[in-house]
Protein backbone atom coordinates (compact mmCIF):
# COMPACT_ATOMS: atom_id res chain seq x y z
CA UNK A 1 0.00 0.00 0.00
CA UNK A 2 3.00 2.26 0.86
CA UNK A 3 4.58 2.42 -2.78
CA UNK A 4 1.08 3.40 -4.20
CA UNK A 5 0.32 5.89 -1.95
CA UNK A 6 3.99 7.04 -2.70
CA UNK A 7 3.30 6.79 -6.64
CA UNK A 8 0.24 8.99 -6.83
CA UNK A 9 2.34 11.62 -4.81
CA UNK A 10 4.93 11.63 -7.33
CA UNK A 11 2.20 11.54 -10.04
CA UNK A 12 0.34 14.23 -8.75
CA UNK A 13 3.84 16.30 -7.96
CA UNK A 14 4.72 15.51 -12.47
CA UNK A 15 1.43 16.36 -13.59
CA UNK A 16 1.31 19.97 -10.99
CA UNK A 17 4.63 20.61 -12.57
CA UNK A 18 3.79 19.68 -15.86
CA UNK A 19 0.86 22.38 -15.62
CA UNK A 20 2.11 25.33 -14.74
CA UNK A 21 5.04 24.88 -17.03
CA UNK A 22 4.74 28.33 -19.47
CA UNK A 23 5.66 28.30 -23.03
CA UNK A 24 6.08 30.47 -25.65
CA UNK A 25 5.77 30.94 -29.88
CA UNK A 26 8.84 31.08 -31.10
CA UNK A 27 9.42 34.67 -32.25
CA UNK A 28 12.45 35.23 -34.48
CA UNK A 29 14.30 37.36 -32.63
CA UNK A 30 13.57 36.73 -29.15
CA UNK A 31 17.35 35.76 -28.22
CA UNK A 32 16.42 35.35 -24.52
CA UNK A 33 13.33 32.80 -24.66
CA UNK A 34 11.10 34.76 -22.59
CA UNK A 35 8.74 35.21 -25.65
CA UNK A 36 9.00 38.87 -26.48
CA UNK A 37 11.67 40.40 -28.42
CA UNK A 38 12.71 43.46 -26.49
CA UNK A 39 15.85 45.60 -25.57
CA UNK A 40 16.99 42.47 -23.34
CA UNK A 41 17.27 40.63 -27.26
CA UNK A 42 19.17 43.38 -28.88
CA UNK A 43 21.40 43.63 -26.04
CA UNK A 44 21.97 39.98 -25.63
CA UNK A 45 22.92 40.10 -29.72
CA UNK A 46 25.11 43.07 -29.23
CA UNK A 47 27.31 40.98 -26.70
CA UNK A 48 27.99 38.64 -29.25
CA UNK A 49 28.24 40.61 -32.17
CA UNK A 50 31.26 39.93 -34.56
CA UNK A 51 31.26 36.05 -33.16
CA UNK A 52 30.85 33.22 -35.20
CA UNK A 53 29.95 29.73 -34.65
CA UNK A 54 32.88 28.02 -32.65
CA UNK A 55 33.95 31.61 -31.21
CA UNK A 56 33.50 31.02 -27.53
CA UNK A 57 30.87 34.49 -27.54
CA UNK A 58 29.17 33.22 -30.29
CA UNK A 59 25.36 32.73 -29.00
CA UNK A 60 23.68 30.19 -31.51
CA UNK A 61 20.01 32.11 -30.64
CA UNK A 62 21.37 35.31 -31.48
CA UNK A 63 22.32 34.41 -34.80
CA UNK A 64 18.77 34.39 -35.95
CA UNK A 65 19.77 34.04 -39.61
CA UNK A 66 21.14 31.02 -38.91
CA UNK A 67 24.16 31.92 -41.42
CA UNK A 68 27.37 31.09 -38.48
CA UNK A 69 27.62 34.53 -37.77
CA UNK A 70 26.17 37.23 -35.86
CA UNK A 71 26.53 40.28 -37.59
CA UNK A 72 24.04 43.64 -38.77
CA UNK A 73 21.82 41.64 -40.54
CA UNK A 74 20.75 39.54 -37.08
CA UNK A 75 20.27 42.97 -35.46
CA UNK A 76 18.26 43.92 -38.09
CA UNK A 77 16.14 41.01 -38.12
CA UNK A 78 15.51 41.35 -34.31
CA UNK A 79 14.83 45.25 -34.07
CA UNK A 80 12.34 44.51 -37.41
CA UNK A 81 10.71 42.45 -35.16
CA UNK A 82 10.99 44.41 -31.75
CA UNK A 83 7.71 44.90 -29.83
CA UNK A 84 6.31 41.17 -30.91
CA UNK A 85 5.28 38.89 -28.50
CA UNK A 86 4.02 35.82 -28.51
Amino acid sequence: MRKFGIFFIVLAFSLLALSMRVTYAEILGDVNGDGKVDIKDIALAALSYGSFSGYPNYNARADVNQDGTIDIRDLAIIAKNFGQAG
